[in-house]
């Protein structure tokens, strides 16, 4: 093999990678945000790793102890693109009653919407439901979890100015 083609390939190679991550460092928080959070594992995800994600671009701001469903609120840096993030829990099934997840919610503006769009379904793949401001995924594979609800990862543009990311239980207990 002739070596100069071979430095040139690795050349090539090395240079990809320093793009692939100069753009990862360029990420705007709302990209990191929703395409951390745009994944199954979510439902499953621990509030310290949650405080985690967000605390670069965002600030607690309500507990549980100010409102009994809403065990998490944030406030975001403007300049984040993240306008809030909510979390609120529910009492689980069985003895002593565990709480579990309800839902967590990240707002945006709607000029956004395309952009994020295209990153979850790069995440998920296709929606099962899908419409020009709304688009569903339902996920069906942890038993453990269907038995509190039906989990859905929901992408919606609500109007012309506000749309959100939603990881929920529906119709839990």
């Amino acid at each position: 093999m002739n070596f100069s083609l071979f430095k040139s390939l690795r050349a090539a190679t090395l240079l990809i990678s320093a793009a692939g991550a100069a753009q990862m460092a360029c990420a705007a928080p709302l990209d990191i945000v929703i395409g951390a959070l745009a994944d199954y594992k979510t439902f499953r995800l621990k509030s310290s790793e949650l405080d985690s994600l967000v605390a670069p671009y965002c600030t607690r701001v309500r507990d549980k102890a100010r409102k009994p469903m809403i065990v998490r609120e944030y406030t975001c840096s403007p300049e984040s693109g993240i306008t809030a993030i909510s979390v609120d829990s529910r009492e689980g099934l069985g003895e002593p009653l565990p709480n579990y997840m309800m839902s967590i919610v990240v707002d945006f503006s709607a000029d956004r919407f395309p952009a994020m769009k295209a990153l979850v379904v790069k995440k998920l793949g296709l929606p099962k439901k899908s419409g020009s401001d709304h688009l569903a995924w339902r996920y069906s594979l942890d038993k453990s979890l269907n038995q509190n609800g039906s989990p859905v990862i929901n992408l919606s543009r609500e109007d012309a100015e506000s749309a959100s990311l939603q990881i929920a239980l529906e119709q839990g207990p």
